[in-house]
């Protein structure tokens, strides 16, 4: 398999969940903070909305291809370096872009 089969792959395999994940992530983002005004539970709920939205489509999607042990596999692929996206990295980051966003006017 190429590197171009490899890329196609990953990008028929990933990209409807990732424009889902962040259209949900910004949803959950807004609501959140439209309901706390609190920056940091709004990144923890984005964080959380991105992975319902990602991993919700890339469920569907083995389950349309008729994969056994969905569930297993994705389990497998995504634990360890989810958690510490989901925990750390993720909120982190969108606390901070919102803080300097805020301190520099641009939101």
């Amino acid at each position: 398999m190429t590197l171009v089969d490899k890329i196609k792959g990953a990008f028929k395999r990933y990209a409807l969940a990732e424009v889902i994940g962040t259209g949900a992530a910004i949803a959950f983002y807004n609501l959140t903070y439209r309901l706390t005004e609190n920056e940091m539970v709004s990144a923890y709920a984005s964080s959380f909305g991105e992975n319902i939205g990602f991993y919700g489509i890339i469920i569907i999607q083995d389950k349309i291809m008729d994969q056994p042990s969905i569930i297993k596999n994705a389990f497998k692929e995504f634990f360890w370096p989810e958690i510490l996206d989901l925990l750390i990295i993720r909120p982190t980051a969108q606390g901070l872009g919102n803080y300097f966003g805020d301190e520099a006017g641009l939101t």
